[in-house]
């Protein structure tokens, strides 16, 4: 709904959406911060992984997380869902996101392209797992999306 902005309302006046990050606690803070507003780091919460795992109130607080690709595109390190109060809205991400897969897919088609894309993130050799993955979805068995 960007409606407080001069844009559209969504139709059902509900708004608001609901992202979850789950990472693996064993790279948590790898990429993860407890943060105080505005991103500075909160000391007393850090490392996050430790605040988190403790005996601890831990309904307050605010976290930064840097979505670095190495860790985004492993789904056995960082799984997501989505979801969006209004229905239609909700209804229509899985053909936005059929969209985009199709997008990325057509600029990746060429196997080189796959191949610098993936060594440029990786810093030059993409690891053994994401070989795998891309051999698995290239003879269609993948489901082209960890999300």
């Amino acid at each position: 709904d960007v409606s407080r902005c001069g844009g559209k309302a969504f139709s059902s006046g509900q708004s608001g959406h609901l992202l979850q990050i789950f990472v693996r606690r064993s790279i948590l803070d790898d990429f993860v911060y407890s943060a105080k507003p505005y991103g500075e780091v909160d000391r007393p919460r850090h490392p996050i992984s430790e605040w988190l795992a403790g005996d601890k109130c831990t309904n307050h607080g605010q976290a930064r997380l840097v979505a670095h690709p190495k860790w985004f595109m492993n789904p056995r390190m960082v799984r997501m869902s989505l979801a969006s109060l209004d229905p239609e809205f909700h209804d229509r991400r899985p053909a936005f996101q059929g969209e985009l897969i199709a997008l990325m897919a057509a600029a990746f088609a060429n196997p080189e392209l796959k191949k610098m894309a993936s060594a440029g993130i990786y810093g030059g050799t993409p690891p053994e797992w994401w070989t795998k993955e891309l051999a698995k979805r290239d003879k269609g068995k993948g489901r082209g999306c960890a999300v």
